[in-house]
């Protein structure tokens, strides 16, 4: 958490404020005016009221950065800081939802102010391109999103820049006083209604709630930004609140967090700049070739692919008379070991696993509470895990994640729905292959665990034939007829085909297999079918599976397949 973390320097704005910032204040005031005569009488009282905390913002600002550097400010309007930013020799841009209101002004003293609305667009504005920005009183009047707000002030802002963020401090004498006396919850301005009206009357949105200095810094960690100072403000008054603020200041009605960009890494910056277009998962029984198939895709310029996750096979369950799987081990040691697997960087979703979720996740009874959170942060693992490598597709191979398909689906929220493509092999080479290959693992198969394991994942796939996301490939046409069924697969997943894949894949399989997958060292030879079961099976036990498999699951899954394919028309 951001206060047990580290140590933030801590001080209060002096009481006596610079006589020249309030001047040049003063000075500017009398230049600027509205263009609408109807906003005038809100200007002067703002001017009046905020006199003083613009001075103080001065002064924080010329401790943290020199003349010259070049500074963003958020919400211009009315255009006191922007001008006297200018005037102190700061090469000054601005951002405000409604410039237009100050037209006359911003032309007169040649600011450079654009229009954007800071919760909805994107800044106009490059990487890297701010030594600081400033972000005073803004934050409390954000209602849509905070974060992408805020990423995009990181995202503008250079290595090492400074963010100066000020807001009203709700733990505050005045705002314990305001709660416990007044049944209101603020420090600085009251009245629901009359801050919701203020986009009628103003042309921008009034407090939509106040924070406290443990809530922001919490919220600027998690964008990227580590706070290096609380500079406890405001207060001036002369009665016994204010005597009382002045004996402790960390109970002034405003403060300032004092945070620099490096909270976070170039490779996790990467991270945010861009959103995940297709999760897509690589499915079906074990020993069926989906490595192969991965090993394909991961070969395409567009793709990020990665070794087995297992997060969701390994660490959620299915309870007895439950079809919906719960959390039922701690994933944070996978996480971790995922991470190293692939030479990753760890992003906020997996930092969160080894920092701020380990007590969420200490407590083993308490894990099923935590199922849907915790499922949609390893998803998140793989969308930064993506974004590093700076692409938005991602291809993940888990096998097992086969039952997990309608949980998948229910957890995409916001993001991309997922994709699910079946590989399905002919039974007999799939349990030869699995018996061969389970004499690795912890607990080894036997020939009825393999059959039974057939049986049941391709019945399950069969049920999904008509899922409009899932998508089936046959291993007999992937090794026969290869340039054609990865050309169907890549336009059912809306993604070109590319000449080089046949070429490079073996490349991307080296990067696919651990150390410990001794079973997949075939896994980047020539593309050819394999046949063993007559190799790794007696006659008896070729008599036995033939008897015990379900062929009728594979033979439908492959007309489905012929019918499609007659439809839309592919051929070789």
């Amino acid at each position: 958490m951001f206060a047990a973390r580290r140590s933030v320097q801590k001080e209060s704005e002096p009481w006596q404020l610079a006589e020249q910032d309030l001047a040049l204040l003063a000075d500017l005031a009398q230049r600027i005016g509205p263009d609408d005569a109807d906003l005038e009488a809100w200007f002067q009282k703002y001017f009046r009221q905020h006199q003083q905390r613009l001075a103080a913002d001065l002064w924080i600002l010329r401790r943290h950065v020199q003349p010259q550097a070049r500074v963003l400010e958020y919400g211009a309007i009315p255009l006191l800081m922007t001008s006297a930013l200018a005037a102190l020799d700061y090469d000054v841009r601005a951002v405000d939802i409604r410039p237009e209101r100050f037209a006359a002004a911003i032309t007169d003293l040649e600011l450079e102010v654009t229009r954007c609305d800071v919760e909805t667009e994107p800044l106009p504005f490059a990487n890297d391109a701010f030594d600081a920005v400033l972000f005073n009183e803004l934050f409390e009047h954000l209602r849509i999103d905070p974060i992408f707000t805020l990423r995009e002030a990181w995202r503008v802002l250079k290595p090492g820049g400074m963010l100066l963020l000020s807001t009203p401090n709700l733990r505050s004498f005045r705002g314990i006083r305001n709660l416990l006396m007044r049944n209101q919850g603020h420090a600085a301005t009251a009245g629901v209604y009359e801050q919701y009206e203020k986009l009628e009357t103003l042309g921008h949105m009034g407090h939509v709630r106040e924070y406290t200095t443990r809530e922001v810094g919490e919220f600027l960690s998690r964008i990227g930004f580590r706070t290096e100072m609380l500079i406890y403000r405001g207060g001036h008054g002369k009665g016994i609140v204010g005597m009382a603020e002045r004996l402790a200041p960390s109970m002034r009605p405003f403060f300032t967090a004092v945070s620099c960009g490096f909270g976070i890494d170039r490779e996790r910056r990467k991270m945010t700049r861009r959103s995940i277009d297709r999760r897509i998962f690589i499915v079906g029984v074990p020993r069926s070739g989906t490595t192969l198939l991965q090993s394909l895709l991961a070969a395409h310029s567009e793709i990020a692919s990665f070794t087995e996750s297992h997060f969701f096979a390994r660490h959620f369950g299915f309870l007895p008379g439950l079809e919906v799987p719960v959390l039922t081990r701690n994933p944070a040691p996978r996480v971790s070991e995922f991470l190293a697997e692939n030479n990753a960087t760890a992003g906020d979703a997996a930092l969160w696993f080894s920092q701020g979720g380990r007590w969420r996740l200490g407590s083993k009874p308490l894990l099923p509470l935590q199922t849907k959170p915790v499922a949609r942060r390893l998803l998140r693992v793989l969308d930064e895990l993506a974004l590093s490598r700076d692409m938005t597709t991602w291809v993940e191979k888990t096998p097992r994640h086969l039952r997990y398909i309608p949980f998948l689906e229910r957890l995409s929220g916001s993001g991309p729905s997922p994709q699910f493509v079946h590989l399905v092999r002919q039974g007999p080479q799939v349990v030869a292959s699995l018996h061969t290959a389970s004499r690795h693992w912890e607990l080894p198969y036997d020939l009825e665990t393999c059959i039974a394991r057939w049986n049941r994942d391709v019945a399950f796939s069969q049920s999904r034939l008509a899922a409009p996301n899932d998508h089936f490939v046959l291993y007999e046409e992937l090794t026969t007829r290869t340039e054609t069924t990865l050309r169907r697969l890549l336009a059912e997943l809306d993604l070109p085909w590319e000449e080089g894949i046949l070429e490079s894949y073996a490349q991307a399989a080296s990067d696919l297999v651990t150390q410990e997958e001794g079973w997949k060292a075939e896994i980047g030879r020539p593309i050819r079918p394999a046949n063993t079961s007559e190799q790794t099976l007696t006659p008896d036990q070729q008599e036995r599976v033939g008897e015990s498999l379900r062929s009728d699951l594979y033979q439908t899954i492959a007309e489905n397949l012929a019918r499609r394919s007659d439809n839309v028309g592919i051929s070789e």
